[in-house]
């Protein structure tokens, strides 16, 4: 659960039983200083930043989900010193919703290959090419992250090049999809579920937090994520495997790549029910895998375990 939705209950609560009343006190203050730092501070940041963006107006096929992007972040750590790394991360999130949409409801083909090809190439003059809006969302890009390099410390810019070539993952997963689906090629349940979980995006979502979080943020943490953790691997799994069964019906309704789902339905000639059924048994066993990683000691800290743990609220903003 989100630590300060418990904690707003846990409150109410206390103030039910027979309290001791500076510790109730000191409470509502902690909850009401933290609560006035994510709304005034961090929150109308955020907005500014996104008003001037101004997607709704310049790019209205995409979700206009900051605020939900945001709320999500809060769930991953809400603690005042981490103030900064909400800010980033938030940012991130948002951005990625935009190019995910952009990849899935809008762009053609082309228009696919080429956005994919300007941000491997990352650099402003690839925006030539690009049709307008697609020009906006690259540039967005790739101001977001020369923004971010001008916030850190000379000691912290290093970790902007790990949130670029996240990007490129990312885009480079999404044009698969893309190119699939145009093909109209229908992958293995092994080909979807590879790809898914890269177009999860929670390996990038994993970095992007850890950019501005100061000292707790060490090139260690860097280092182990580059190398796959079985971790990251199974949140990005629950997360895909939540996604696919919640939206099914939906996505049914629209020309959409084959899902998991439906991979594994074909792959072994059985119903949707029973695919959910095996589905859900998989999500089971990756909170298992998810558990059994946090508890291993491991060369990076106890808290950055603990933020890889959340990242399956990214889900749930995503239906």
């Amino acid at each position: 659960m989100m630590k300060r939705l418990e904690a707003r209950w846990y409150i109410d609560e206390y103030e039910e039983e027979t309290p001791n009343h500076v510790i109730l006190e000191l409470a509502k203050l902690d909850f009401n200083i933290v609560q006035a730092l994510h709304c005034d501070e961090e929150l109308k940041a955020i907005s500014l930043w996104w008003k001037d963006f101004n997607p709704k107006e310049k790019l209205g096929y995409a979700r206009d989900r900051i605020i939900e992007s945001y709320f999500w972040v809060t769930g991953v750590y809400f603690e005042p010193q981490f103030s900064r790394a909400r800010i980033i991360f938030a940012k991130v999130v948002a951005l990625t919703t935009i190019l995910d949409d952009t990849y899935d409801v809008h762009a053609t083909l082309e228009e696919c290959r080429q956005l994919a090809h300007a941000v491997e190439r990352w650099d402003k003059k690839s925006a030539e090419i690009l049709d307008e809006y697609l020009k906006l969302v690259y540039l967005k890009l790739i101001g977001l992250c020369e923004e971010i390099e001008d916030e850190l410390e000379p000691s912290e810019k290093y970790r902007v090049s790990h949130l670029i070539e996240g990007f490129k993952t990312v885009t480079r997963s999404y044009f698969q999809e893309a190119e699939w689906l145009a093909q109209g090629y229908f992958p293995t349940f092994h080909e979807r579920l590879e790809l898914s979980v890269r177009t999860s995006a929670i390996p990038m979502m994993c970095c992007a937090s850890f950019v501005g979080m100061g000292d707790v943020a060490t090139k260690e943490v860097f280092l182990w994520l580059n190398q796959n953790p079985d971790m990251v691997r199974a949140a990005s799994e629950i997360a895909r495997f939540i996604d696919d069964v919640h939206t099914y019906e939906r996505e049914h309704s629209l020309e959409e790549l084959p899902s998991v789902l439906d991979c594994y339905m074909k792959e072994q000639n059985i119903t949707k029910d029973a695919a959910a059924i095996r589905i859900e048994e998989w999500t089971r066993d990756g909170w298992r895998r998810l558990n059994q990683a946090f508890l291993e000691p491991t060369a990076v800290s106890r808290l950055v375990l603990s933020i890889n743990t959340c990242y399956d609220w990214f889900c749930f903003i995503r239906v």
